[in-house]
């Protein structure tokens, strides 16, 4: 299984450019979905939910990165 994974659900589109923007604010690449959920998850092995992503409350995004790297 690659890092990457095979996107059947949800809206493309819209998924890409979440996950662009979440890659930014962390500054970590990320792929969906993780472990088969509704999630992206970094190369940090950190997982965030897909809602959490869509509130853009970046500031606790970047929280839960850094607290994760630890």
């Amino acid at each position: 299984m690659t890092w990457g994974a095979y996107v059947q659900q949800g809206n493309l589109e819209e998924i890409e450019m979440l996950g662009s923007q979440l890659s930014k604010e962390i500054s970590c690449p990320v792929h969906y979905p993780a472990w088969n959920k509704n999630m992206f998850e970094c190369k940090c092995n950190i997982t965030f939910p897909v809602y959490l992503v869509k509130s853009g409350d970046w500031d606790m995004v970047r929280k839960l990165h850094k607290k994760g790297r630890k």
